[in-house]
């Protein structure tokens, strides 16, 4: 007898379940903190949320996050499905399918279009989603701000970063003074929110560090001394802020 998925609007008592589901699914999703910070705020429509059951058995999930996109000059309502998730015992069953096929329905039920954000290691999926009638259709200006604890280096660069372009790999060049260095970013994540700007602290690798430490050192030490700090907290503050979204850029620095 095969299996039979449905489709159910989370309740308020499946919220903290809904939380493990998202950091067993994704190794890990985030902390209680990152979960209010975007679930539990005033405004936010807890029917967005869905539940992909096998059987009854919750097995994956959705949540469809409202947004403004512009389409030929012309203001479109959208829904972009958001932090997609499926139990990692059942994989390959369709859940993603029918998460996505509930999202089409949901968007045209309320007029509106459905859009998808890619932020990819792998370069394959923009190539492919155009011969799925699918195109970019926003670009936000992107500030990358690194800096230590002390706040003794700065790195900023604006540039207009597309998200369905942010891969493994893509070299962002910035300036620290008169210098020049390339920023080359190995992992992203970047979610909706309906701030102007948000800000996250991440742990860096020690790959990043040792990275940025003898990117900047040579020659400087002055920036010996601040990056060995750096390194010694094992800390650096990332922030994206753009209208709509926020998110976490780890990479390396090159001299």
């Amino acid at each position: 007898m095969g299996t039979k998925l449905s489709i159910e609007i989370i309740s308020a008592d499946q919220l903290e379940k809904h939380l493990g589901m998202l950091n067993l699914s994704f190794d890990p999703w985030g902390t209680p903190v990152e979960w209010r910070y975007k679930y539990l705020r005033p405004g936010f429509d807890a029917g967005a949320m869905l539940v992909v059951k096998e059987d009854g058995n919750w097995v994956g999930g959705a949540t469809l996050w409202p947004a403004s996109v512009l389409v030929n000059g012309q203001k479109v309502k959208a829904f972009v499905p958001g932090d997609l998730y499926t139990h990692p015992d059942h994989t390959g069953k369709g859940v993603y399918s029918a998460a996505m096929k509930c999202a089409n329905q949901r968007a045209r039920q309320d007029g509106a279009a459905l859009g998808i954000a890619f932020v990819s290691r792998h370069e394959l999926p923009f190539v492919a989603l155009p011969g799925y009638g699918y195109r970019p259709v926003f670009s936000p200006e992107t500030r990358i701000k690194i800096l230590n604890p002390e706040k003794i280096i700065t790195v900023l660069e604006n540039k207009r970063i597309n998200l369905l372009g942010m891969f493994e790999n893509k070299k962002i060049k910035m300036t620290v003074g008169k210098k020049d260095f390339v920023f080359v970013v190995k992992d992203s994540r970047l979610r909706p929110t309906g701030d102007n700007e948000a800000d996250t602290t991440v742990k860096a690798d020690w790959q990043t560090l040792f990275g940025l430490f003898f990117g900047l050192s040579r020659g400087k030490p002055a920036l010996i001394l601040t990056v060995l700090r750096m390194v010694l907290s094992r800390k650096l503050v990332i922030k994206m802020p753009f209208k709509g979204w926020w998110g976490v850029v780890r990479g390396i620095v090159h001299a």
